[in-house]
């Protein structure tokens, strides 16, 4: 579970470029999880599809992923 704060300022830098050259650009920006959310959904093979009715694997992948956006 480590950022790769590398491609994160890389892709910054690309995004305000963009902007720079078209300041009327309008971006929705999502990210996946990566290594955070990953691990924790592999866990409960949520790839194979959600078939039970705990859903307690929700918050522990939300959780996950949420640590990407807070060490960034």
């Amino acid at each position: 579970m480590t950022p790769r704060m590398d491609v994160i300022q890389r892709l910054t830098g690309e995004i305000a470029a963009s902007r720079r050259d078209n300041p009327d650009l309008r971006l929705v920006i999502g990210h996946g999880s990566g290594s955070f959310g990953h691990v924790a959904a592999h866990k409960y093979a949520t790839y194979q599809g959600s078939h039970t009715q705990n859903s307690g694997w929700v918050c522990e992948v939300w959780h996950a992923a949420r640590m990407l956006t807070k060490s960034c």
